[in-house]
């Protein structure tokens, strides 16, 4: 990275991609009785892709790659809607 070209190493991907559903699935056994005891489990699919959107782009910054930890523009979109109908 001191040249100033952006060097990051990334698993191949088929490990990067297990790992990946490890995550999501860690975190959508984690939610689904949270939002169970609310009547909302069909927000866990959702809500863990999100949150795995989150980790994988804190995961890439911390390593140094330059990314904006950002909500996914499919959520932003459907954030912008729901509050465009208020």
């Amino acid at each position: 990275m001191g040249n100033g070209k952006f060097n990051y190493q990334r698993l191949p991907d088929k490990e990067y991609n297990k790992l990946l559903w490890k995550l999501k699935q860690g975190i959508g056994i984690t939610l689904k009785d949270h939002f169970r005891m609310y009547g909302q489990d069909a927000e866990v699919v959702n809500a863990a892709a999100i949150i795995t959107h989150l980790a994988e782009e804190f995961g890439m910054a911390v390593r140094g790659k330059p990314v904006d930890i950002d909500l996914p523009n499919w959520y932003r979109d459907r954030l912008d809607k729901y509050n465009a109908d208020d």
